[in-house]
């Protein structure tokens, strides 16, 4: 989905969630669709906040998170 890329000042990132920290990860985006997005990384088996951008830039922050449902999408 759309809602897991994070752009800000022409960088899109992803952001990991992995022991108990928020990660930023820069990706190359290959492909757009109305359903969704694909990158150039592999990101398998990790995870991905999915909020609206101005969540996410909260995250980004250091404020907390809380995964409330685990998606193996």
């Amino acid at each position: 989905p759309t809602d897991v890329l994070l752009t800000t000042q022409g960088v899109t990132n992803v952001l990991v969630y992995e022991d108990g920290k928020v990660h930023k990860t820069p990706v190359t985006v290959t492909r757009r669709g109305s359903e969704g997005v694909m990158v150039q990384e592999s990101l398998g088996g990790k995870t991905l906040l999915l909020a609206k951008p101005d969540i996410l830039l909260r995250a980004t922050t250091g404020a907390p998170v809380k995964i409330l449902s685990h998606s193996n999408v």
